[in-house]
């Protein structure tokens, strides 16, 4: 028989065995107690992991079917999309498709506008005033004159009449202050000078101020007269700035594309102001300036903000394109949104504008 096959074999040293088994029994009780109490502890903390594994594994399984509908959701917006778009399609395909810079850059590139020329037609008297445009209308039969005359539009002083070129407009004036001298005025409608947008500028001290700014621009550019720029506004938050320009000066920087500003090479390129009124969606104003006394949807044209639409897709209608195709007697696409610049209201809009500039 061996040592090694006793399975409980103790050893002492000497000292242990002078004391007796008592204190190495307790001893070895301690040791089994922190054993066992130990053992709780690991017991324990498995339980709870297990616990923790069922949540997670919970988890998992509501993500993994909130990603199911989140992607059946996205699939069929896809879906609705698509079909959108093949409906939007034709529509852009009977209408003008222009966008805002094809119209703007249509004809402006060599100064030349889709319609030259502009008369204001007045009351003579300001306090008893006509409808001008009614007065003109029965006195001024155009095929007798030959003249063409593209459109009018009644504006606050007056009427714009909108001509075919300079002579037409010579004629029709002569006319009306002859025929209609003391009743009507006709005079040709100002024109303001170009503007131009300088994208990416980096604005530092040096150009704070709007003095110091022509000077930068005009050392910079070699430019002879001061008069020939004015700052009309500065957006450092986009790092811009819109300058108003003579028509001969727009011609050489956009020619050329670009224009010195302090540390800089800036893009430059032509610019309009559009405003859209959001409480009527008219063009030419903004809200404050509004003196409707009805609000319109930019999306189905009726007496409530947009934000409380609740339309479907294919009933949307444009308050613009409505008004527009009933003045002029034609046919046009009203199923957009009033902002959309694909349509006749807003080309023609921008067309009128052009008229009013100076490009020549």
């Amino acid at each position: 028989m061996y040592l090694c096959e006793f399975d409980n074999l103790i050893w002492f040293c000497d000292n242990c065995k002078q004391a007796g088994n008592s204190s190495v029994t307790k001893s070895q009780l301690d040791v089994n107690s922190d054993s066992n109490s130990h053992m709780l502890i690991l017991q324990k903390e498995i339980e709870c992991l297990n616990r923790e594994k069922d949540i997670q594994a919970k988890l998992i399984s509501e993500l993994e079917s909130s990603l199911e509908l989140h992607k059946f959701k996205s699939d069929t917006l896809q879906k609705e999309l698509s079909e959108a778009k093949s409906a939007i399609a034709p529509v852009k395909n009977i209408a003008s498709t222009n966008t805002y810079c094809q119209v703007l850059q249509k004809n402006v590139k060599n100064g030349k506008n889709v319609e030259s020329s502009v008369l204001l037609v007045k009351s003579a008297d300001r306090n008893n005033r006509d409808d001008e445009l009614q007065v003109l209308s029965k006195t001024i039969i155009p095929s007798r004159l030959n003249i063409c005359i593209s459109g009018t539009k009644k504006i606050k002083e007056g009427v714009a009449v909108y001509c075919k070129g300079d002579h037409d407009v010579a004629k029709l004036k002569n006319a009306i202050n002859g025929q209609l001298n003391g009743r009507l005025t006709a005079n040709e409608l100002k024109k303001y000078n170009p503007r131009l947008l300088v994208k990416n500028v980096n604005f530092s001290d040096d150009i704070k101020d709007n003095k110091m700014l022509i000077e930068n621009i005009v050392g910079l550019n070699d430019m002879d007269d001061h008069a020939d720029l004015k700052v009309i506004t500065k957006i450092e938050r986009t790092r811009q700035i819109v300058l108003e320009v003579s028509p001969d000066l727009r011609k050489k920087l956009l020619a050329r594309g670009y224009v010195w500003v302090g540390w800089r090479k800036c893009p430059i390129v032509d610019h309009l102001r559009i405003t859209q009124c959001f409480r009527c969606c008219k063009f030419g104003h903004i809200a404050k300036q509004c003196k409707s006394s009805t609000s319109a949807c930019i999306k189905c044209s009726k007496d409530h903000m947009a934000n409380q639409c609740e339309v479907a897709s294919d009933q949307v209608k444009c308050i613009n394109c409505v008004s527009y195709g009933s003045k002029s007697k034609s046919h046009v696409q009203v199923n957009h949104a009033a902002n959309d610049s694909h349509f006749p209201a807003y080309i023609n809009f921008v067309r009128n504008l052009k008229n009013r500039i100076n490009f020549d």
